[in-house]
């Protein structure tokens, strides 16, 4: 009989951690999601590619090596420049310049391995962080699919950026 009593409160114990685990949900107004979206597309086009204009093909370029060096270059006084320009025309807000830097450096690691992506998959998905929020776009490329996951902090600036390749399973066994 203690067997089964004790066997029944493990059952009702670990049903209570487990609901505790529970996905939590990023509670964004539409506004803030049309905002992360925005952003999300314009650091794809200045990090990823050049996005096609209006009317073109639909065609992803690359950046030029040229390009990638002046990217990684920037003096401060131009850095200043370009985020006072995002914020008032994109209302695109980086954290600093390091943050920049070092999601341009994840995607040329990301692209090396996986090649340049070709489209982006619809939607993003959001999971709440530590001091804000994430929001995750799924980027297409030959290889396999790249995660690029954006952290932001509480007042919506952008802390981090990063690129995440896609593993298969067999893939992720190989590794190991």
């Amino acid at each position: 009989m203690k067997k089964i009593i004790t066997l029944i409160c493990c059952v009702l114990f670990s049903m209570l951690l487990l609901t505790g685990c529970a996905a939590q949900e990023v509670n964004l107004e539409d506004a803030e999601k049309q905002q992360v979206e925005y952003n999300v597309n314009s650091l794809i086009s200045l990090i990823v590619v050049e996005l096609p204009d209006e009317g073109a093909d639909g065609t992803w370029t690359a950046y030029s090596e040229a390009d990638r060096e002046a990217q990684l270059n920037l003096s401060e006084e131009l850095w200043d420049e370009m985020q006072t320009k995002w914020k008032k025309e994109n209302n695109l807000k980086i954290e600093s310049q390091g943050v920049y830097e070092s999601a341009i450096t994840s995607y040329l690691s990301s692209e090396a391995e996986n090649g340049t992506p070709t489209g982006l998959v619809e939607g993003l998905s959001y999971a709440p962080s530590e001091d804000g929020f994430t929001a995750t776009a799924t980027l297409v490329t030959d290889v396999r699919n790249v995660e690029m996951v954006v952290l932001y902090d509480e007042d919506m600036y952008i802390t981090s950026v990063s690129f995440n390749p896609g593993y298969t399973v067999g893939e992720n066994m190989e590794r190991a």
